[in-house]
């Protein structure tokens, strides 16, 4: 659910992304939040959509 939210609040609000990342560290859920600095470090496939 807060993956979904997370991704999907990114495509479309990326106001939403950094609300996330204070969110992430408030909770301090070190392990989600290492994977999503990994996926931070890979392509956006839906950022792509956007721009493509």
């Amino acid at each position: 659910m807060i993956k979904w939210w997370l991704l999907h609040g990114f495509c479309f609000k990326p106001f939403h992304f950094l609300l996330t990342i204070f969110i992430l560290l408030n909770l301090q859920l070190f392990s989600f939040f290492y994977n999503f600095f990994f996926f931070l470090l890979n392509p956006f496939p839906c950022v792509e959509k956007h721009m493509g």
